[in-house]
């Protein structure tokens, strides 16, 4: 057996916690070993050293509790909360703390917290508010919107007077009244005007521009019993038609319907610089087409460092290319370098100004 030094009685057992402050023997080791006596059971009647070890045993097994009660609690807050949103009307874009999420109704899961939440519809109207969820919790949030606003189409309006008053109005098929009336709120375009007297009939197709009134005053004693044909305008710039200074329809309407005889029909558009006049005869009961030439304006066109040109199309040279005469309106443009690759554009040609068109083809 090793030898060991004795160790002093009141350090046997438990009874070494009864001071804490008091020096402590040194122990002397005997060839490295060191054999210490096994505790000894005290009986309770030693001083308060068994009420020391019963508190040990409980303020061990309180902090065990103590940590898993901590354990589930750090267990509890890191659980998702879910968010359901529902709209009135559905389908629309919900944004969380300004991540676009998807389309009402929506359900998303989410760690707790405070959220700002926006609803917006397809016109661009929102509607923001703010949630707070809570760990492990469902929240359901039903929103409605107020109704959209109703988009207002542009309209005009037309005002009829006959010599002598009185007679039958009818626009697109629909009676309106006697003359002198005013139709508002028509939509914007082409109508039918038809007027009826005890002698005869007359039809018009009239022009509605947004925002004005267009007046249509029909002279005579008594509306004269007339035929009437149709005129069909192809151009390939929209025209706006008139007659004696009065509007009587576009380029863009299928046909127009006018008296029969003989016709000075005063053709523009004013953004191109047109302007010109025709004399078109109407047949009875027929329509009469009217091709418009357009007349030419010129192009002046620029590359870096250079470019092969197509106007339309068609190979016109290579850059510099300067006062090139093109028919007014709008062209496609197509630009090739060998290196740098092509690029597409359009040049809207117009008698005011020389249409100009630069292109740096090294930039993508």
């Amino acid at each position: 057996m090793p030898e060991v030094s004795e160790v002093p009685g009141e350090l046997d057992g438990l009874s070494a916690f009864d001071s804490e402050t008091a020096p402590r023997p040194a122990l002397v080791h005997a060839r490295d070993v060191v054999t210490l006596p096994k505790p000894v059971a005290v009986a309770p009647a030693r001083g308060g050293s068994a009420v020391m070890w019963v508190a040990a045993i409980l303020a061990t097994a309180a902090a065990a509790a103590a940590g898993t009660w901590g354990y589930q609690r750090f267990a509890a807050t890191t659980e998702p909360a879910s968010l359901t949103l529902q709209t009135t009307p559905p389908g629309l874009q919900v944004t969380i703390g300004g991540k676009q999420m998807g389309l009402t109704p929506l359900t998303v899961s989410l760690p707790a917290g405070e959220y700002p939440v926006t609803l917006a519809r397809p016109d661009g109207s929102e509607r923001s508010l703010a949630v707070t969820l809570v760990a492990g919790a469902s929240f359901v949030q039903h929103v409605e919107m107020p109704p959209a606003p109703a988009v207002v189409a542009p309209t005009g309006s037309l005002h009829i007077e006959t010599n002598p008053p009185g007679q039958s109005v009818l626009v697109d098929g629909i009676a309106r009244g006697n003359s002198p009336v005013t139709v508002p709120a028509l939509a914007v375009g082409t109508h039918a005007v038809v007027v009826q007297g005890r002698d005869g009939t007359l039809q018009r197709t009239i022009n509605v521009e947004a925002g004005q009134t267009v007046s249509l005053v029909v002279a005579g004693p008594q509306v004269a019993p007339t035929r009437a044909g149709w005129v069909s305008f192809s151009s390939p710039v929209a025209l706006e038609l008139r007659e004696n200074g009065r509007v009587i329809g576009t380029s863009e309407a299928e046909r127009l319907m006018l008296p029969a005889g003989v016709h000075e029909i005063e053709m523009s558009n004013e953004a191109l610089g047109f302007s010109a006049a025709r004399r078109v005869t109407v047949t009875a009961d027929r329509t009469t087409s009217v091709p418009v030439e357009l007349p030419s304006g010129t192009v002046s066109i620029n590359a870096s460092p250079w470019a092969e040109v197509w106007l339309d199309g068609v190979r016109i040279g290579e850059t510099p290319i300067a006062n090139f005469n093109a028919s007014i309106g709008a062209h496609e443009v197509l630009l090739r370098h060998p290196q740098f690759g092509e690029r597409r554009t359009k040049l809207t040609v117009s008698l005011k100004q020389t249409a100009r068109l630069g292109v740096d083809m090294r930039t993508p």
